[in-house]
Parts: C-alpha cells; structure tokens; sequence
C-alpha cells in the first residue's frame, strides 16, 4: 500500500511540473549545459550532502545510536526531496524525525532534538 501512495504521489508532483512548467524549457536547459558544468555541480551537491550527512550521523551518536554514513546520506536526501517537493519547510525534517522513531526506535524527543 505504500508503494502505491508513493507512486500516485510522483505521478501527481510530475503531473503538476508539467502543467506549470512543461519538460520542454528544464530538458532545453539541461541540454545546454557543458558536461563539466553538470558534472561539477553533481559533484558539488554530493560532497555538500556528504558534509551533512556526515553532521547529522555525529548528532545522531551523541543519542547513543551507530547508524552508518550511508543511512544518515540517504536521510539527508530523502529529506530534501521531501522539503522540495511538499508545500512546507519542515516536511524533510518530519520524514527524517519519523524514521528515527520508527526504524530506531529512537524516543520522539531525541528525534525531534536530532532534526
């Protein structure tokens, strides 16, 4: 059931973009750009995402919980997706506060602290 809601969501946020943007200028735009300046960017982007991840992981063992580099990197993404695509701020930090409570049963007050 889950996997459904999650793919009627996109299936809707695509719909939305293009209503009001359309593909043809993002692709348009894409396709301009050098290879270098993309690559660069992505690279930029992860080693800035790392950098975070990389805090949120040191925050998370003060609270006594090992969670691995690659969990908190995927958090820190799934966070931003969230924050980017729902119509509020806090929502990445909602799903990354939620997770810690579900999946670690960390207690609502050390996620919420963590976040």
């Amino acid at each position: 059931m889950a996997i459904f809601l999650k793919i009627i969501f996109l299936i809707l946020n695509l719909t939305l973009l293009y209503l009001t943007v359309g593909f043809e200028k993002p692709i348009a735009t894409l396709l301009s750009m050098s290879i270098t300046t993309l690559v660069s960017s992505l690279v930029a982007f992860l080693f800035m995402e790392a950098i975070i991840a990389k805090r949120f992981s040191l925050i998370i063992q003060s609270f006594g919980l090992d969670i691995k580099l690659l969990v908190c990197f995927n958090l820190i993404i799934g966070g931003h997706f969230f924050n980017q695509t729902l119509p509020s701020s806090i929502s990445g930090d909602i799903f990354k506060g939620l997770y810690l409570v579900k999946i670690f049963q960390l207690s609502l007050i050390k996620a919420v602290s963590a976040v």
